[in-house]
């Protein structure tokens, strides 16, 4: 919601109810713009992994957008052409604008010896963090 809409609303109230209640909508006003403001400036990144599960997984983040670096978690799932399902996770910090790369061991992975082959990998619940 844009500033000046928020001035309207709040000016609307103070005629409806009177002053006293205005402190309380200009309270949920700021706190609704504090929250604006800290998701534009969030780290927004991608997570992108190309490997098999047998030699593990060289994962490149790189962040798109934000003010500041960011602590990058991800989940790797691969579904094997057997049924085998080879899950891992990992993390690594990104500086502001840059790229970083994250092998990703078979070590650090589940099920990778069941595993004939890789059918798909994707990468999900990838989470940043403000460094």
């Amino acid at each position: 919601m844009s500033a000046g809409a928020i001035v309207a609303i709040i000016l609307g109230v103070m005629v409806l109810l009177g002053f006293g209640t205005c402190v309380v909508v200009i309270g949920v006003a700021a706190s609704a713009a504090k929250k604006e403001a800290a998701l534009a400036m969030s780290p927004k990144v991608s997570v992108t992994c190309d490997g098999n599960p047998a030699k593990g997984f060289e994962c490149n983040v790189t962040q798109i957008s934000g003010v500041t670096g960011a602590n990058v978690c991800w989940d790797l799932h691969v579904a094997c052409e057997n049924g085998a399902q080879v899950d891992g996770h990992a993390c690594q910090a990104v500086h502001i604008g840059s790229k970083a790369s994250r092998f990703v061991s078979a070590a650090e992975m589940t099920h990778t010896k069941t595993c004939n082959r890789a059918q798909s990998t994707t990468v999900v619940n990838v989470a940043a963090t403000p460094m």
